[in-house]
């Protein structure tokens, strides 16, 4: 968590006080416009609990709803991973055999003395093509990669996609457009006439920008689900289309030629796009 104090009190709330409320974004993965702005309750330098800020910069159209407010319930409980006894604080050193489990603490200048030696023999015997920078799931921009990303940037090192590493996000949008997100600001689903979902579960994954996809039914909006399983997002669905595992490729392809064949695309936007 991004924190950012933003007022100093004691005040009992619900049977419980905090010395200072400070501004905290949310660290969960949820990749698209994440981030939600929240306030964190801390007592003697603990954050006991966190809730929803809504301040948020207020939607400037008064005809689509507002932003506000933002987080959900995994954000609400984020925090207790900074004290759950499983988290690891310390660098630890592999002493036995791969996979056999067994580690043991070391300083800091241990562990990155011996990084650094590392690397410096592979660079020196075997050049810095022969080195691989994966970033993982926390590997996506953000100030915590900048220094990392340019050191490596700086040796020579190859950097992985990481969307090619984590392999969750739509692979084949990302091969033929070169981004697996094409989309716009998550408020302008609002004005959407239909909204397809296929290969994801919004109502369960993007719990902040859902309401957007829920509201715009007022509008008339028709939310089509293509899913194995009746999930959160098929429930809100006009229809469900219960595709069997492992079918989504034949079931796409079987659409397009209906598309082709019955020529319902637009031969102009096409040529054009």
């Amino acid at each position: 968590m991004i924190a950012q104090e933003t007022e100093k009190r004691l005040i009992p709330r619900g049977g419980m006080e905090w010395d200072r409320v400070v501004k905290v974004t949310c660290s969960n993965n949820c990749s698209y416009q994440a981030f939600c702005l929240l306030h964190a309750y801390v007592k003697d330098g603990v954050v006991t609990r966190v809730e929803q800020s809504a301040t948020h910069p207020s939607q400037h159209d008064p005809n689509v709803p507002d932003w506000n407010p933002r987080g959900c319930q995994k954000g609400m409980v984020v925090h207790n991973r900074m004290y759950d006894p499983a988290r690891l604080k310390y660098p630890l050193k592999r002493v036995g055999p791969r996979g056999s489990g067994q580690w043991q603490w070391v300083s800091w200048d241990e562990a990155l003395t011996g990084i650094a030696d590392t690397m410096l023999d592979v660079f020196v015997t075997e050049g810095p093509e022969s080195v691989m920078n994966f970033g993982g799931s926390s590997g996506g921009p953000g100030s915590h990669r900048v220094a990392f990303e340019s050191l490596m940037a700086y040796l020579g090192v190859a950097t992985f996609d990481v969307n090619s590493e984590i392999g969750d996000d739509h692979a084949g949008t990302a091969q033929v457009f070169g981004q697996p997100f094409l989309s716009c600001s998550a408020d302008n689903w609002f004005h959407a006439e239909t909204f397809f979902i296929w290969g994801g579960n919004p109502a369960y994954t993007n719990i902040p920008n859902y309401h957007f996809i829920t509201e715009a039914r007022y509008n008339g909006t028709k939310i089509i689900t293509i899913s194995p399983d009746y999930s959160a997002s098929a429930v809100q669905a006009d229809l469900w289309v219960p595709v069997k595992i492992g079918s989504d490729a034949a079931l796409a392809l079987a659409m397009a030629q209906v598309v082709i064949q019955e020529k319902l695309y637009k031969a102009e936007f096409l040529r054009e796009q």
